[in-house]
């Protein structure tokens, strides 16, 4: 009986990986996607834009992570 847990657990944990993993793939290719078009438009004003507010996403994220460890 144990070890069926373990493994429905080993299961679901591998599912969830892969559905947050899966999500920040798609944002992944739409960023990717949005600078490439911008990049072959010579947008650099929006293009500069883009990558400002990516930056700043992330750090955001790295913040709440710290802040949710301590």
């Amino acid at each position: 009986m144990e070890d069926r847990i373990k493994m429905i657990f080993k299961n679901l944990s591998s599912v969830a990986c892969e559905n947050a993993t899966g999500a920040k793939r798609a944002s992944w290719r739409i960023i990717s996607s949005t600078e490439q078009k911008e990049e072959s438009k010579g947008g650099e004003g929006k293009l500069k834009m883009i990558r400002e507010y990516y930056r700043i996403k992330n750090c955001c994220r790295i913040c709440k992570m710290e802040i949710s460890e301590t």
